[in-house]
């Protein structure tokens, strides 16, 4: 009986256990003609807006995007600088 209820109380913890959050994906297609340096955040931002964006004083901004991959979402990280144009890009796989 007793180990009823302690099993009981695990299986009811395994269920409220938080979820790994869902992320927003962007058809890569859609950004990539995009995310070539130079390109305006302006139009990029057209194409898709981004899921997260980070602003820093120096005028830099980082923008963050998810797409479709291969076992999950890959990340795709874009740095825009003080001019309004996308300097660099980063993709991160899913593990």
């Amino acid at each position: 009986m007793r180990y009823a209820a302690v099993l009981s109380v695990l299986l009811l913890a395994a269920c409220a256990a938080p979820r790994a959050p869902q992320v927003q994906t962007v058809p890569e297609a859609a950004l990539a003609p995009h995310l070539l340096a130079g390109a305006p955040k302006a139009e990029l931002e057209r194409a898709a807006a981004p899921e997260r964006r980070i602003a820093f004083a120096s005028g830099y901004e980082v923008w963050l995007y998810h797409v479709p991959a291969p076992g999950g979402a890959a990340e795709v990280v874009v740095l825009i600088g003080p001019d309004g144009a996308v300097r660099k890009t980063r993709r991160r796989e899913p593990p």
